[in-house]
């Protein structure tokens, strides 16, 4: 089980790269200093502010959405559910890339350390 949740970390890391090459910024809120951000908070908000929430809107989206909107995928669904898997999977993707995003916001506008080394990052252009 250890082993699902440090992989899917994984793929969150390198999703959070991602969201730096689109946001055009030099860190994200899983790779600052211990100073900034504790490494028990990192880990809270990437497993239930990050993966939790990614993982519900995924299966949310494949499950409920998806067949609404696309009816090759619900008569496929209703036959073979094995798209569903799938489905989740390639929906997570850019819906982690979203919520990173709105993680990153979310830190800025309320943690002033946090915001304080992202400004510093764009003055000095370090890190």
């Amino acid at each position: 089980m250890h082993t699902i949740f440090f992989a899917v970390e994984l793929v969150l890391k390198l999703l959070m790269k991602v969201v730096t090459l689109i946001t055009k910024e030099k860190a994200n809120y899983l790779n600052v200093p211990s100073d900034i951000l504790s490494p028990v908070t990192v880990h809270r908000i990437c497993r239930i502010g990050h993966l939790l929430p990614s993982h519900i809107l995924s299966v949310i989206f494949g499950v409920k959405t998806l067949p609404n909107i696309w009816p090759y995928y619900a008569s496929e669904l209703n036959r073979n559910g094995a798209i569903v898997p799938l489905a989740i999977a390639l929906a997570f993707i850019p819906i982690a890339i979203l919520n990173g995003i709105i993680i990153e916001k979310i830190l800025e506008s309320t943690n002033p350390t946090y915001r304080s080394f992202k400004n510093s990052l764009i003055d000095t252009n370090e890190y």
